[in-house]
């Protein structure tokens, strides 16, 4: 179930830089800059959320390169007093440049995206947040009990069956590695010893 989420995620982030990738005409440095930080948001969303499913620290370099320069929104996603959910902030400014681009209309270029696109680009935004929440709940759950007993035995029946078809494995073989390790002695001569 996770890995649907973690797939949605991803199809998500692909599926918006794909959408507004084709929307960048010359000359038009406002949909240009919209489009980056789009792309920019949605990169720091799949780390964010990565990095904190795994326990680890979010200041990786990955991160910082999607907020180098931008010391403002390093100070929003790393407040000290949020201990959670830093992925869902580029997510809220993801979703305001995408309006921007919707909004974004001149003479000579026109809209950026149609209504329909919009609509699907937050779509795709609300698909993001419920792989985030979907994820995060299932890591929070804990195993149950039975569960966690089951699976402790299945490992220690392992590890001490996997040595017999190594064993007698090891037993057909005709020669030996001698005490130092570094002669091959036969086994009528570990006998003889």
């Amino acid at each position: 179930e996770a890995r649907g989420f973690m797939g949605t995620a991803s199809k998500c982030c692909r599926s918006m830089m794909i959408l507004v990738s084709p929307r960048l005409s010359e000359g038009h440095d406002m949909a240009y800059e919209c489009a980056d930080d789009v792309r920019r948001y949605a990169m720091l969303y799949y780390w964010l959320m990565c990095f904190q499913l795994l326990e680890m620290d979010l200041k990786q370099d990955v991160v910082m390169h999607h907020l180098k320069g931008r010391p403002e929104e390093e100070a929003m996603i790393f407040r000290p007093e949020r201990k959670s959910n830093h992925a869902l902030t580029p997510l809220a400014w993801l979703s305001a440049r995408i309006a921007d681009l919707a909004n974004d209309a001149t003479e000579e270029h026109g809209s950026c995206l149609t209504p329909h696109e919009l609509q699907e680009a937050l779509e795709h935004v609300d698909e993001m947040v419920i792989a985030f929440n979907g994820v995060t709940k299932i890591k929070n759950t804990p195993i149950p009990t039975k569960l966690e007993h089951l699976c402790t035995l299945i490992t220690y029946m392992f590890v001490y069956l996997v040595a017999l078809p190594l064993a007698t494995k090891f037993a057909a073989e005709k020669d030996v590695l001698d005490v130092d390790g570094d002669a091959l002695v036969s086994e009528n001569q570990v006998a003889v010893r």
